[in-house]
């Protein structure tokens, strides 16, 4: 997620409104040098610089080992000017048995891209036609009405949602009701709702049948009050609620988290749904929270940046206190925007991997249930070659690859030896 004073007052091109949706790029080459590139090439996006990285990360106390095997290169104009925000690897579930578990999606810049994982191959790329700054995005595989697809969701900072149809290769649709910058996108467990949330102070609850058209999506809720500057938001496991993570409250408090019920239905009407659970409680965090997940149904992991602070509660106290916090390292106050990705190993062990701002990425292993007031330490701290700061991680669904996000236009590909 871009800085906040980025993105919070982008305000859309009007010559955006009828351009094209853009082009899918599928004839890259396997593997391309950046020796063989000329210097001043920046424009083609077909050239598709991978470099090799040598790097053994030491052992440590623990049952997982780690290889970064290769670094890419791929969004935006090609230069380290562009930030890659997001990455996810494809979810594999019941519906579709033949997708390949090791297709990682990212976004930054203009672009969109594709990478075969297990081939360290880029296999496709999105381009936008125009200037974009491409912040977030979620992945969904789902099947309504006997129609199966695979359908990315992803949110720039000028306020709009686009779907993309993986298994079709087809650009579906732009989302614009938004009025500023997108901070998150997510969609519900079984893919037929999306929520997104912006710098306009709202969140939107889209329907999604299961013939995707932009005719045929529609906002059928719109949540707003009592926050600002929302920033991240996640959905229960059972599609039963969501919560959101805030920078600020209109009551006064610096930051806070909101959960909201969600239903099969809603009134037909433009009014913003402002019924509520609002939490704001210093003792979980004392700036605003970037990152938040589920790791049961009644168990939250949050993330603050300003007060360093990463923090297990209970989502049904009705005044939450931590049950334990992680020991987080190199934690700067003027820095945020650095997500985490919660690993499901079975219903009560969980690997937590933490993206900083100084590129590293730090892996915690976490059971419940935890003792009250463990300090929980990481127990492996990886650094990439050639990176800046981690912006994002995703993991496979077998927990054999690692894919982080970096700051200046790298993606760095981990493997995972158990």
């Amino acid at each position: 997620m871009p800085p906040l004073k980025q993105t919070r007052s982008a305000k859309k091109p009007l010559s955006e409104k009828n351009s094209k949706e853009g082009d899918f790029i599928t004839d890259l080459p396997k593997h391309q040098s950046p020796r063989k590139r000329k210097n001043n090439d920046n424009t083609d996006c077909k050239k598709t610089p991978i470099k090799n990285v040598k790097t053994a990360q030491k052992k440590r106390k623990s049952s997982i080992d780690f290889e970064q095997i290769m670094n890419f290169q791929c969004h935006g104009d090609l230069t380290e000017n562009t930030s890659v925000y997001a990455t996810k690897f494809c979810p594999i579930n019941s519906i579709i048995d033949a997708m390949n578990p090791y297709i990682n999606v990212s976004c930054g810049g203009n672009t969109v891209t594709f990478i075969d994982c297990e081939q360290k191959t880029i296999v496709m790329k999105y381009v936008h036609p125009v200037a974009r700054n491409f912040v977030c995005l979620d992945w969904a595989v789902r099947k309504c009405d006997n129609v199966t697809c695979s359908v990315i969701a992803f949110g720039d900072s000028y306020g709009d949602v686009h779907l993309i149809d993986y298994l079709r290769r087809e650009y579906v649709c732009c989302l614009d009701k938004h009025t500023k910058g997108i901070t998150d996108v997510k969609f519900t467990n079984m893919g037929l709702n999306l929520l997104t949330s912006s710098y306009d102070d709202t969140i939107r609850l889209w329907a999604l049948p299961a013939d995707l058209t932009s005719s045929n999506i529609s906002c059928v809720a719109t949540f707003g009050d009592p926050y600002q500057n929302i920033i991240c938001l996640s959905v229960h496991p059972q599609d039963k609620e969501f919560i959101i993570g805030c920078d600020q409250f209109k009551e006064g408090y610096d930051a806070g988290v909101c959960i909201y019920p969600l239903k099969s239905n809603y009134p037909k009407n433009n009014n913003k749904i402002t019924t509520n659970r609002t939490i704001v409680n210093t003792d979980l965090h004392h700036s605003h929270v970037e990152a938040l997940d589920y790791l049961n149904e009644n168990t939250i992991i949050s993330k603050s940046s300003s007060d360093g602070q990463i923090v297990i509660w209970d989502s049904r106290q009705e005044v939450p206190q931590p049950i334990c916090s992680l020991s987080r390292q190199n934690v700067d106050s003027n820095e945020y925007g650095f997500r985490f990705e919660v690993y499901h190993l079975d219903a009560e062990n969980f690997h937590l991997f933490d993206c900083n701002p100084d590129g590293d990425v730090c892996i915690y292993d976490i059971k419940i249930p935890i003792a009250k007031d463990k300090d929980i330490k990481p127990v492996l701290s990886l650094k990439g070659e050639d990176v800046k700061k981690a912006m994002h991680v995703s993991v496979s669904c077998d927990e054999k690859f690692m894919m982080v996000a970096h700051s200046n236009n790298r993606l760095a590909l981990w493997k995972i030896k158990n």
